[in-house]
């Protein structure tokens, strides 16, 4: 189910994390003059492979979606480079709601963010409808894996992005 989906996404960014820890180290190290370079800090075959086997589940769940066949035929031709500015601009999506937490979350106060993220998902995956856009918000809320994520950006930021994003569908 949904948990184990989520289970999946969490110990493929604790991969992530961990390889991006090896270089930080790998780094460090030359930055001090060390000369004898490890390169496991490189290899991305074992995130590689758990992210084919996610891919693989996601496809199992949602592939008689339109929205999932939408992003299959956009994705396909993304590089690596594409997948990191890709993440780069959600996480700044995100932090733009945290700076919009002084502020009401209806439409007023984060129409911006709101209405970036579904044009941001619209461009790179699928047609975010309102409906979509709603629904990412209330499993932002609901999940607790989705819960520390974001609010590790901010505290209470999961509640806002949903309370935003279910106004500003509202809205449209």
């Amino acid at each position: 189910g949904r948990n184990s989906a989520l289970e999946r996404q969490k110990s493929l960014l604790e991969l992530k994390r961990e390889r991006l820890s090896g270089l930080i180290r790998l780094v460090e190290n030359l930055m001090k003059g060390e000369r004898n370079m490890n390169f496991e800090a490189f290899d991305k075959k074992e995130y590689e492979a758990r992210r084919d086997a996610y891919a693989e589940e996601a496809r199992e769940r949602w592939g008689d979606t339109e929205a999932y066949r939408e992003s299959q035929r956009r994705t396909a031709a993304y590089k690596d480079g594409d997948w990191t500015e890709i993440q780069e601009e959600m996480e700044g999506i995100f932090q733009r709601f945290a700076d919009c937490m002084d502020q009401s979350p209806e439409p007023a106060g984060a129409r911006g963010p709101a209405g970036e993220l579904q044009a941001y998902l619209t461009r790179r995956f699928y047609l975010c409808t309102p409906e979509i856009l709603s629904g990412l918000g209330e499993m932002y809320a609901a999940d607790q894996r989705f819960r520390a994520y974001f609010d590790k950006i901010r505290p209470g930021l999961a509640d806002y992005v949903a309370e935003a994003l279910k106004a500003y569908a509202a809205s449209l």
